[in-house]
């Protein structure tokens, strides 16, 4: 079984991916890192990572199908996280490998921008937080082309029938029905042998 994760930037992927990990042994990877690794080893492939997300999804899904087909071939459970998911790419794979492969994204399409750059702010600054040393005004240009991005995700799930949760007014909950998502996908799918008693 595949498990992808999509969503917005600062939606709370890492987030869900690490809890669906230390919850169910369901080990993961952060597709940031495989667009990192080409766009260093690769300039030829022109992954721009200062673009949108949709748009390194895009140049980057013919690597990521084939890395997917390779784990579903093999058998292998696992996860695979990133803002560079898109719905339609889920929905290509889950076509092409029926039962094989769930997804769900996260967005925060209804947010307030002030509140999310309150929690940006509150619970940021890890070793990853690329907006850390940036000032309010630009955070919060962010956040808005983030919530747009929130909107497009939504409306393509929607369209996809692909789960979405927006993450925007309960972020703690939002996260936890996301990790119960995937956990009953997990103990209701085969081959995992991770704990499912939760």
């Amino acid at each position: 079984m595949l498990y992808l994760l999509g969503g917005a930037a600062r939606s709370g992927k890492s987030n869900v991916a690490r809890r669906v990990m230390a919850q169910y042994g369901l080990p993961f990877f952060c597709l940031d890192y495989l667009a990192q690794g080409v766009a260093e080893a690769w300039p030829e492939q022109q992954i721009d990572l200062d673009s949108d997300d949709a748009g390194v999804g895009e140049r980057l899904w013919p690597l990521v199908k084939a890395i997917a087909t390779v784990i579903l071939h093999n058998r292998v459970t696992y996860l695979l996280e990133g803002a560079a998911l898109q719905p339609h790419n889920a929905q290509e794979l889950m076509q092409a490998f029926p039962g094989q492969v769930q997804a769900c994204f996260l967005g925060f399409a209804d947010v307030d921008l002030t509140e999310k750059l309150y929690h940006v702010r509150q619970f940021g600054g890890q070793a990853d937080d690329w907006m850390f040393h940036w000032d309010d005004a630009l955070v919060v240009q962010e956040l808005a082309r983030l919530k747009n991005v929130s909107i497009t995700l939504r409306a393509e799930c929607q369209q996809y029938h692909i789960p979405y949760i927006e993450t925007s007014l309960y972020f703690e909950q939002a996260i936890a029905i996301a990790v119960e998502q995937i956990g009953q996908w997990l103990c209701t799918g085969t081959g995992h042998g991770g704990a499912c008693s939760g």
